[in-house]
Formats: structure tokens, C-alpha cells, sequence
């Protein structure tokens, strides 16, 4: 069974791997030493249809109750599966840069311990989106949105009304000062409720955390472009935090761990050039990290 590309990737608490097959606009669920795949999600072709995706992204997986949520990408949606049969619920209506849309959304983080509230990278509206659990309004976190095509609604779509915006602003700009971000592609959330963003867009390629209730984001890992240990080469996209805190960014063809506070970073996967040997990387995109075995996975 193959993939086209791969994208998101996530693992339950039995192991079982379920990675986002975005090619074939599906997400496939992959049991310890299984040989094949079973679709939990999507399966169906391409479209916009509940049952259907179209070039699906990054995904959790809610380690209880197994419900995958997805950033259904080019559908401009969140959409969660409690069942790979259905009850379909979804979370948009683009695109668009109101606080009810989304532009090609890529990353997607779910609080369950505040009773599943959302936090959306919503890549080319430039900001980061927070939904609370059935809210009718919510509010940006991180980031600025920028110019959008012509409005259109996703057919048969039901959705919460509002998000709130929890990184940057919401007033149509993009860029490198503090306060904004330009093309996040994936957020995280610590214990504390701040949330960190990979800034991708940026010539200069950063992660950057912004504290709960915060205007503006600090700086934690890279800021300048290259190979060194305190930088990114071009870009950065999956991100994953383990119980200590730690940091874990998939840059191009390596994945860095960052300390809590750290300056620099070190390298725990690839760091041998792009490629297709067992120690290469090649475009090293979405990552979790077991938070017991501080195992990484991660696609390329």
C-alpha cells in the first residue's frame, strides 16, 4: 500500500500509527507489525463532500476516544471523524479570513484537557486560530491574515460559527516583527497554554511561542536560515513537545530537539544531507514524539 504524498502523522497510546495519505485524500491507521493500512478517514476520492478530502494535512488523533481531527487543506476546513463510517463534524466555511474561515489550514492541535479546544495553523491567513469547544465566536492567537481569494462555502458543511484569533492579529498583514507570521505551518501547546508556532514563511525561519493572552511571540529556536545547531535550513514545519518540555522541529532534511530555554538545538534524526538512506531525511515534514519513550516519527 502506497503513499502520495505522506503528511501528518500521529500515534495512539497501543501504537497503532495513523498517517495522513494526502495524495489519496484519506488517513490510513497502521497497527503494530501490520503489512497494510486500513482507512479511518477520507477513502472516498477527492472532494468536499463530509465524507470526502482534498490534500488533507496535519491530524490528531484524541488518545481516549480515537477521534481524528484533520486540516483538511484545500477544502479550507477542520474536519473531525469520531468513526472512519462518519459523524463527520466540521470547522469552516472558506475560504476567507473571517473568524468563521480558513485558507488552506495546515496544522492542527487539539487541548483535551480543555474540553477539546482547537488551535488551527491557518497557514495563508497568517495567523493562528483558537476554537473553543461549540463556540458560535472565537479568536486569533498568532499572526496577521493576508489578501484571500473570492468567498466561497463549502457545500453540506456544519460548523462553528467563530474562532478566535491566539497568535498575531487579525488585520491583514503578514511579515518578520514579533507580533506577526507569515505562513504557519504547524502549533503545539505546552502545559502552560502557550503555544509555539512554526514560522515557515519567514526568510528567516523560526519557531516562535507566544504566552497565553499575549500580542506578540518570542524567538525560542532558530531565526536565521542554515545547517548550524541555533538555525533552520529554509524552513520548518512539524513541531511536537515531550512531558519534559522539550522542543522537537522538522527542518528539511533533519529533525532538532530544543531544550527548554536552550540557545541552540542538537540533531536526533538525519543531519546527513537529503536523501533516501536510513540515516537521510528528504523534506522531513510532520513529527510526533512519544511522550514516554521520547520516540520521534515523523514523514517525509
Amino acid at each position: 500500500m502506497e503513499f502520495i504524498p505522506v503528511c501528518g502523522v500521529s500515534v495512539d497510546t497501543v501504537g497503532n500509527i495513523y498517517v495522513v495519505d494526502s495524495g489519496n485524500a484519506r488517513v490510513m491507521k497502521w497497527a503494530p507489525g501490520a503489512l497494510a493500512g486500513t482507512v479511518v478517514a477520507g477513502g472516498n476520492g477527492v472532494g468536499n463532500a463530509n465524507n470526502t478530502l482534498d490534500t488533507p494535512d496535519g491530524l490528531f488523533v484524541d488518545p481516549i476516544t480515537l477521534a481524528i481531527w484533520i486540516a483538511d487543506t484545500y477544502n479550507n476546513r477542520i474536519v473531525k471523524w469520531s468513526s472512519p463510517l462518519g459523524n463527520v463534524v466540521i470547522y469552516g466555511s472558506g475560504p476567507g479570513s473571517g473568524a468563521h474561515q480558513f485558507w488552506h489550514p495546515r496544522g492542527v492541535f487539539v487541548d483535551t484537557a480543555a474540553s477539546n479546544t482547537l488551535y488551527v495553523a491557518d497557514t495563508e491567513n497568517h495567523r493562528i486560530q483558537k476554537w473553543l469547544p461549540d463556540a458560535s465566536s472565537g479568536v486569533t492567537v498568532a499572526g496577521q491574515t493576508g489578501a484571500l481569494p473570492p468567498n466561497t462555502v463549502c457545500a453540506r458543511a456544519m460548523w462553528a460559527a467563530n474562532a478566535t484569533t491566539v497568535a498575531g492579529s487579525s488585520l491583514g498583514a503578514n511579515g518578520i516583527s514579533p507580533h506577526l507570521l507569515t505562513s504557519p505551518w504547524d502549533a503545539v501547546l505546552d502545559n502552560t497554554g502557550a503555544v509555539y508556532v512554526s514560522d515557515t514563511g519567514n526568510l528567516v525561519p523560526r519557531v516562535q511561542m507566544w504566552l497565553l493572552g499575549a500580542t506578540s511571540g518570542t524567538t525560542v529556536a532558530g531565526g536565521t536560515s542554515g545547517l548550524g545547531l541555533d538555525q533552520f535550513d529554509v524552513i520548518v514545519h512539524g513541531l511536537s513537545l515531550d512531558a519534559n518540555g522539550n522542543l522537537y522541529a522538522a527542518d528539511q532534511s533533519r529533525v532538532m530537539k530544543w531544550a527548554l530555554g536552550a540557545q541552540i538545538g542538537s540533531v536526533v534524526a538525519g543531519g546527513n544531507g537529503v536523501g533516501s538512506d536510513t540515516n537521510q531525511l528528504n523534506y522531513a515534514g510532520g513529527i510526533f514524539v512519544d511522550p514516554n519513550t521520547l520516540r520521534a516519527r515523523f514523514h517525509l
